[in-house]
């Protein structure tokens, strides 16, 4: 994962995390734990970690947040892109379990998120 694909990560963290009108502590602290990780699995450098961690307590806008989604996945080839998506699917799904209820919101921004990408 390079710091590109982090920063649009951290952006669709924020964005599923504040849908709900609550950024949870226990999404919060999912966040930063996934920053903290690419500081030890990819090497980033406290620049690169402090300002993932402002991103993340920023707020974006679904249509920013989907359109740069779309133009990350066109930099991989076919074959790649499933598991790209995979990687976000599977990273939005744990965050919006993490505070043990899932609020409408997220439902309905998941729904419009995996239509936009053309995910069932």
């Amino acid at each position: 994962m390079n710091y590109q694909f982090a920063t649009l990560i951290i952006k669709i963290g924020s964005l599923f995390a504040n849908c709900d009108g609550e950024y949870d502590n226990r999404e919060k602290k999912f966040v930063e734990n996934f920053i903290t990780s690419l500081k030890e699995e990819m090497h980033f450098n406290e620049e690169q970690i402090s300002m993932l961690l402002s991103m993340s307590n920023r707020t974006f806008t679904y249509e920013d947040v989907i359109l740069d989604t779309k133009n990350m996945l066109l930099n991989f080839d076919e074959e790649t892109r499933p598991q790209v998506n995979d990687v976000i699917q599977k990273f939005v799904s744990e965050l919006i379990a993490i505070d043990g209820r899932y609020a409408d919101e997220e439902i309905a921004l998941q729904k419009k998120w995996n239509k936009s990408l053309g995910i069932r």
